[in-house]
């Protein structure tokens, strides 16, 4: 497992943003890791916090003020990934958890979502903590005219499925894993939340 995680972050992630790894257990004791000593208590207190919440194939990404970006991946029922760089984006080490998980793919199938939990059939909702539609706009505003207009959708209960095709209808030219990338963005952002359960609805305006 550690040759194959450290030929993919190799391979997505820079070497100027300084990419450190670990392989971790639930409980968040290292089996393996090249993070800095004074970086793995941070990094353990938080997968040992996390781990219970996630299913194969779920991902935390946090920033950090100094630029720092770190990835915690559960790639099976009782490990964990955790990968950092510096100045990544968020897009890249989105692309990294995607690539991780493909490279271990066989020893998860087992255990990833059925098919009825598709990641663009979740329903994807405002954090309490933003409040409403326009709040969230505006800590937005910066951000590209898609962005926006993702985030206007968000009180309308809409699968990423449906999201998809309203954002196609209204002219965008995007996919499902494109909107499930940006979504994830804003979750690491603290903006979305998931819902529990995919509810039908429109389409996107």
């Amino acid at each position: 497992m550690e040759e194959k995680l450290k030929s993919v972050v190799r391979k997505f992630v820079p070497d100027m943003a300084n990419p450190r790894y670990a392989i971790m257990n639930e409980e968040g004791e290292v089996l393996t890791s090249d993070f800095r000593s004074d970086e793995l208590p941070r990094i353990k207190k938080l997968v040992s916090s996390i781990s219970g919440e996630l299913k194969p194939g779920d991902f935390l990404l946090k920033g950090s003020r100094s630029g720092d970006c770190l990835l915690v991946l559960k790639v099976d029922e009782k490990s964990l990934v955790a990968v950092g760089a510096a100045g990544a984006s968020p897009g890249i080490m989105l692309t990294c958890a995607r690539a991780v998980m493909s490279e271990f793919r066989e020893e998860v199938e087992g255990a990833l979502a059925p098919p009825e939990e598709k990641p663009e059939d979740v329903v994807y909702e405002l954090s309490p903590s933003v409040g409403d539609v326009e709040k969230a706009l505006r800590s937005v505003s910066g951000r590209s005219v898609l962005v926006r207009t993702i985030v206007a959708n968000l009180d309308r209960g809409l699968t990423v499925r449906e999201l998809t095709a309203g954002l196609k209808a209204a002219g965008f030219d995007v996919t499902h894993e494109e909107v499930l990338d940006i979504l994830r963005y804003l979750e690491a952002l603290g903006i979305v939340k998931k819902k529990e359960q995919a509810r039908p609805g429109g389409s996107a305006s």
